[in-house]
């Protein structure tokens, strides 16, 4: 798949964007995931704009879509996955079985742990997720 961009190639706008926004944006930490926003940025500037004048043949609009849907999505679940990596092993484990459709009873049972204690680690370790993601949404923005 070959884009064809006006100015400069993809990457070296994300490193030109990178250069520019350092001093107002990025505070230190996450360089990498800072640096991967600014590309998926730019390339869905570049989708919206429909700016984009060569593609490999066989290659159509919602075919394009579907692959900026799809690098959305693995950004989306990467993110999560390092939020989710920063909870004790307590709550990463009742978060996963509860992503996998068991109710706090059967995690409770499961686990032999309190249903209380088990619906109070899941919503604190969800209350902490959405911040973590959120945090480094703004982070990467």
């Amino acid at each position: 798949m070959q884009f064809a961009y006006r100015r400069r190639g993809h990457s070296q706008e994300t490193w030109l964007r990178a250069w520019q926004k350092i001093p107002e944006y990025f505070d230190g930490s996450h360089f990498r995931g800072w640096l991967f926003q600014i590309a998926k940025n730019l390339l869905l500037d570049e989708f919206r704009k429909k700016k984009m004048t060569s593609l490999s043949e066989g290659m159509n609009a919602p075919e394009m879509q579907d692959a900026a849907q799809a690098f959305i999505n693995q950004e989306e679940k990467q993110q999560l996955q390092n939020c989710l990596s920063q909870l004790d092993d307590s709550r990463q484990q009742i978060v996963r079985l509860r992503l996998s459709g068991q109710s706090h009873r059967e995690i409770s049972d499961q686990l032999q742990i309190d249903y209380t204690t088990v619906q109070t680690r899941f919503h604190r370790a969800k209350q902490f997720l959405e911040e973590c993601v959120q945090s480094t949404r703004k982070e990467t923005a």
